[in-house]
């Protein structure tokens, strides 16, 4: 579900369903001294802002993303254009394949030995011993 088709409402509904009935136990039981009573009001002003702004608030926030989604996916789709047309390039100029022969061939100056010793029980490779418990 998109969000964006029941923000609007929903924060209305937390407003009368959770915000305003705490603010206004709070303000009943007078924990927070005079400080109760502003906090219920202030919740109540902020959902009366919420009524009169919020729809325009989620649209201009649906119009944001959608504009930053246009803009990846444009420069995702200019990347893989330039990534293609770079390998067409060194495709045709022939600087492709000693690349590929280089991946499909390794050289072994350097490697590691990864060769297992016939009489290793332990499938380790032959100078790594295994533990003994």
């Amino acid at each position: 579900k998109n969000p964006a088709d029941f923000w609007y409402k929903g924060e209305i509904g937390f407003f009368d369903f959770y915000i305003l009935p705490l603010t206004k136990k709070l303000a009943d039981c007078g924990v927070f001294g005079v400080s109760s009573d502003e906090y219920h009001n202030y919740a109540q002003q902020n959902r009366r802002e919420w009524e009169s702004k919020g729809q325009d608030v989620v649209a201009a926030m649906i119009e944001k993303c959608q504009q930053e989604f246009a803009d990846l996916k444009a420069s995702v789709e200019e990347s893989e254009d330039l990534g293609k047309a770079s390998m067409l390039r060194m495709k045709q100029s022939g600087h492709l394949r000693p690349l590929l022969e280089e991946v499909e061939s390794p050289t072994t100056t350097g490697s590691v030995d990864t060769t297992y010793s016939s009489s290793s029980s332990s499938g380790q490779p032959a100078d790594v011993k295994a533990d003994e418990d």
